[in-house]
């Protein structure tokens, strides 16, 4: 028969707690002890001077060093993949045209399926990267948005609206300014959902918000 240490009344065998004065017995389970701090994240610093820095910070506040091979989400990440394996495929196509045009003077008037073929191709994969640009839904989270703007708008070119006259070029350079001009629609409703998403950010905001001001995507 056990006793309560506290008080002195008597234990059954199962008790956990005293039926008298509520003391924890011996046999009550002993929860694991936890730790005094508890890391939430990654806590990332700058290999330089030490300084604690933000997910997806490009250059250290503190001393300046500039960061390298930035991790990219894996969803962002694949949507560019799969934009670059079609400009990879246009870039074949233009090649093949290239190498066509050497023998154009041979084949006269005949060649003109082969060379508007060739176009064609380069103008339809503009076509598939803009749907593709149009419908990837803007990410939720900050580090997504950062890095999909800064990807992004790396590749808008500002390019003018194009006035040529009707043929080849005028169809491959239409397609080139529409796939322009969905680069900055894009990047326009990163900056809106950041300014909705980031809420008292105001420092990821204006990085955000001078990065596309400097590529003259937003005035």
């Amino acid at each position: 028969m056990n006793f309560c240490t506290n008080c002195g009344e008597k234990l059954t065998g199962s008790a956990k707690f005293c039926a008298s004065c509520g003391t924890q017995t011996g046999g009550a389970a002993q929860e694991a002890p936890r730790p005094a701090t508890e890391k939430v994240g990654n806590i990332r610093k700058c290999p330089a001077c030490g300084a604690e820095v933000q997910a997806m910070t490009a250059i250290c506040s503190l001393c300046g060093l500039e960061f390298s091979n930035v991790k990219v989400s894996s969803t962002v990440q694949a949507f560019f993949e799969k934009l670059d394996a079609i400009q990879e495929d246009i870039y074949q196509k233009q090649s093949e045209k290239e190498a066509n045009t050497s023998v154009k003077s041979a084949i006269g008037s005949l060649f003109a399926g082969s060379l508007g073929g060739a176009f064609m191709g380069a103008s339809a994969g503009a076509k598939r990267q803009i749907g593709m640009i149009e419908g990837f839904p803007i990410p939720n989270s900050k580090e997504d948005i950062m890095e999909f703007v800064l990807i992004a708008s790396g590749r808008y070119r500002g390019l003018k609206k194009p006035f040529i006259p009707t043929g080849y070029d005028a169809a491959e350079k239409a397609e080139q300014f529409k796939l322009d001009d969905a680069w900055r629609i894009k990047c326009g409703q990163a900056y809106t959902k950041a300014k909705i998403t980031f809420g008292s950010d105001k420092e990821a905001i204006n990085q955000i918000e001078m990065l596309l001001r400097e590529k003259k995507i937003i005035k």
